[in-house]
Order: structure tokens, then C-alpha cells, then sequence
């Protein structure tokens, strides 16, 4: 998870609020204390093909 995020070049907060996603989950799921349930995996997978599709895409929404 940390690399995925590592790799957008931004912090816990950025990447939260970019993504949608709690930023305490973020710092859970980078700190080994949550893992990512299957739905989380995939928007996780995804991110990581292409953040700034993802993000467009979400923005939209």
C-alpha cells in the first residue's frame, strides 16, 4: 500500500482525500493494522495502473 501511494508522489492526506478513501485507513493500511478488504484491493490495483485515470474518473463522480 505505502508504495502504491509512495508512487503518486503524495502524502497519507493527499492520497486519502484524492482517492476518497479515510485517511486513518490509509495510515492503518500502511502501518500493517487494517489490511484492504477485496473492493479496496481492486480500487488499490487500480490506482496503481493508472492514478491519474482513477482520480479523473472520481472526480466526476
Amino acid at each position: 500500500m505505502k508504495a502504491i501511494r509512495q508512487a503518486t508522489k503524495l502524502t497519507q492526506g493527499a492520497f486519502a482525500k484524492a482517492y476518497r478513501i479515510p485517511v486513518g485507513t490509509v495510515r492503518d493500511w500502511e502501518q500493517n493494522r487494517l489490511h484492504p478488504d477485496a473492493p479496496a484491493r481492486v480500487l488499490l490495483s487500480l490506482i496503481e495502473a493508472d492514478p491519474v485515470a482513477i482520480q479523473s474518473l472520481l472526480d466526476k463522480a
